[in-house]
C-alpha cells in the first residue's frame, strides 16, 4: 500500500526579493502538523489531501499574504501573479483587501516564470 502522508509547502516572493511567510499545508490531524504548528512564524492549515484548493487559496491570500503586504506596503495597489492552477481561479470578491489584483501567467509558462514551483516528490 502506498504511503499517503504528505505536506505542501507554499512559497511566495515579491519582485523586489521580499519573502512572504511560507505556508505549511498538511493532511488532517497528522504528526507533521503537531511538529510545525508550534512555530509562530510558520502559517499552517490543513486540507483532506494536503493539496491547494480554492478554499486554501482564499485562506492564504486573506490570512497570510494580505496581512504581510499590508505591514510592508500599506494599502498600495499590488499585483498577485499566480500560475493557472485551477485552485487559484478564485472569485476576486472573496479577497478581503481590494488593493490586491490577481493576474495569471500565460499558459505553459510556469516552468520558465515560476522557479519556486519545484514539484518535489519523494
Amino acid at each position: 500500500m502506498k504511503d499517503k502522508k504528505r505536506v505542501t509547502l507554499m512559497v511566495c516572493t515579491g519582485a523586489n526579493g521580499d519573502k512572504v511567510p511560507w505556508l505549511l499545508l498538511d493532511l488532517l490531524q497528522t504528526q507533521c502538523a503537531s511538529f510545525f504548528v508550534t512555530s509562530p512564524t510558520l502559517p499552517y492549515t490543513n486540507q483532506r489531501k494536503a493539496w491547494f484548493d480554492k478554499n486554501v487559496t482564499v485562506w492564504w491570500i486573506n490570512e497570510v499574504f494580505s496581512p504581510y503586504v499590508y505591514d510592508k506596503r500599506g494599502r498600495s495597489p499590488l499585483v498577485l501573479l499566480l500560475d493557472n492552477c485551477s485552485a487559484h481561479k478564485i472569485d476576486q470578491s472573496l479577497i478581503a483587501m481590494t488593493n490586491i489584483h490577481i493576474h495569471f501567467l500565460s499558459l505553459n509558462t510556469t516552468s520558465v516564470h515560476q522557479p519556486a514551483d519545484m514539484g518535489m516528490i519523494a
